[in-house]
């Protein structure tokens, strides 16, 4: 039953991925075609602020989802409702706090970009992008838990993917026929509430024992302080390049900065499809006390995950700027061709992604208080070096603030969970790290030295991207074969397993 969970979340979440980076493509370009550079880096930059504000949930969610590992293994009805019911109160009062940090933000971003875009055109945008996450604080974060520690992901992401595509579709066709730009983003928002109505259904439906209105325990979920001061450090590393190019560098700067990072955030997503699918089932193999098949499983899906990265990250630094001059032939408001954007951000989305597995595991374990300090180092080392370059390098500054964080962090959580979790020496982690990297810089050597890509529109483009993916794909998958054939045919024989 864990492996067939295990499976659906996978699928699903890779059906989210790829409807959610197809979007991600489409929308930005069409709000810089007809509405301007300006309009789109700040609807980028207003998604970014409001993203700071998902600090208010302080760290619930992330505790919650680790407190029910053990009674939903235990099919403990009454300790599942008591920490739903914790849950349900404790996102209800998020939500007070979000509606009072919401106005906070109503009232000081149209003052921010108050020489780009017009004051009231600003304002109401805030409100409009902002009521879109009120739905997950007073209705559907509970749910989401429930969810996700049941490995039920799937639902999520199916739901997800399919309001995605709908918003897509209505901002399309909006746009295309003239729609005044609020009117655009309120149907937007509109179809990202209708989330709940599904949700809810299908959990009365399929737990029909789970009630939010039980005697609630909030011991079980202590850990939340913890877990919030993970959720700061996370949306400062993340979510501060965008609110500090705003801050510093205008809004066509984040227009150029959201189009680069359009493209990582397809490609993390894509390579990180494994991550969300798999937590929960380490979770439910720690919460067992499996430790011989949690290592064994971990070993296979980093065998699987480092080859993944290295294939995907070696097509990405090879195409990123043929792509980006194809995709923005048609912008004339801004530069977009920067080499060195690309480049930084191709060391970050690495660096992000090479900690994934640990990280996955971490999360499952529920080690939020032991890793804080970490969490926050990070977060001072990304936020200060970020506020120190910009003034001198602008966005590239920025990025250069996020290599310095990353650099610390990753080596950080590879450590950690090798010796705290999966209670393994390191050096498997890194040697594979190590083969990959390798096998990455000769399957993009020719194409560095000898046949450079030139490609005029996306059918050239295209073309490229599937001989050269084929290409690569080889070469990392021999490299590994032939580096560790007694893991590939571990790894092989636990996939075979799984189909």
């Amino acid at each position: 039953m864990r492996t067939e969970k295990a499976i659906y979340n996978l699928i699903a979440n890779l059906v989210l991925q790829i409807v959610t980076a197809i979007c991600g493509f489409i929308l930005p370009a069409l709000f810089i075609r007809y509405y301007g550079s300006e309009v789109n880096g700040m609807i980028g930059s207003i998604k970014q602020f409001i993203a700071y504000l998902s600090l208010v949930e302080g760290g619930v969610g992330a505790a919650s989802v680790a407190a029910l590992y053990s009674p939903l293994v235990k099919q403990n009805s009454k300790a599942i409702n008591a920490i739903l019911s914790a849950t349900h109160i404790f996102y209800k009062k998020s939500g007070y706090i979000f509606v009072a940090f919401l106005i906070l933000i109503t009232a000081f971003y149209p003052w921010l970009v108050r020489n780009e875009i017009g004051f009231s055109t600003s304002l109401v945008m805030v409100v409009i992008i902002g009521c879109g996450g009120l739905i997950e604080y007073f209705f559907i974060g509970q749910y989401r838990v429930l969810l996700t520690a049941d490995q039920k992901n799937y639902v999520i992401s199916f739901i997800q993917a399919t309001a995605t595509a709908l918003n897509a579709l209505a901002i399309f066709f909006l746009i295309i026929a003239g729609t005044n730009l609020l009117l655009v983003q309120t149907a937007a928002t509109l179809i990202y509430v209708s989330r709940f109505f599904v949700i809810r259904y299908y959990v009365k439906a399929h737990y029909p024992h789970v009630t939010f209105k039980s005697e609630p325990d909030f011991t079980a979920i202590a850990n939340r302080w913890s877990a919030f001061i993970h959720q700061i450090a996370t949306i400062i590393v993340f979510n501060s390049p965008i609110v500090i190019i705003t801050i510093f560098c205008g809004l066509k700067a984040v227009s150029i900065y959201v189009v680069y990072n359009m493209v990582f955030a397809a490609v993390g997503m894509m390579v990180g499809v494994f991550s969300n699918g798999l937590r929960a089932g380490f979770g439910e193999l720690i919460a067992a006390q499996e430790h011989e098949l949690l290592k064994s499983a971990y070993t296979n899906y980093e065998y699987i995950y480092y080859g993944a990265l290295a294939w995907a990250y070696t097509c990405t630094g090879l195409l990123i700027m043929p792509f980006i001059k194809v995709y923005s032939a048609n912008f004339t408001d801004a530069n977009y061709i920067h080499p060195d954007i690309a480049i930084l951000f191709l060391i970050i989305g690495v660096a992000n992604n090479l900690r994934i597995p640990p990280n996955t595991v971490l999360f499952a374990a529920g080690h939020f208080r032991e890793t804080q300090r970490q969490a926050i180092l990070e977060a001072a080392i990304n936020l200060t070096a970020s506020l120190i370059f910009v003034q001198f390098w602008g966005v590239t500054g920025v990025l250069l603030g996020s290599v310095c964080s990353y650099a610390y962090r990753t080596l950080d959580i590879i450590l950690y969970s090798a010796k705290y979790i999966i209670r393994q020496s390191p050096l498997g982690s890194i040697k594979r790290i190590m083969i990959n990297f390798l096998l990455a810089l000769v399957a993009a050597a020719p194409f560095v030295f000898w046949l450079p890509i030139e490609t005029a529109n996306y059918r050239d483009w295209l073309i490229w991207a599937i001989g050269m993916s084929i290409y690569v794909l080889v070469v990392i998958m021999l490299g590994n074969i032939l580096t560790d054939l007694a893991m590939f045919k571990a790894t092989w024989s636990r996939v075979k397993s799984i189909i």
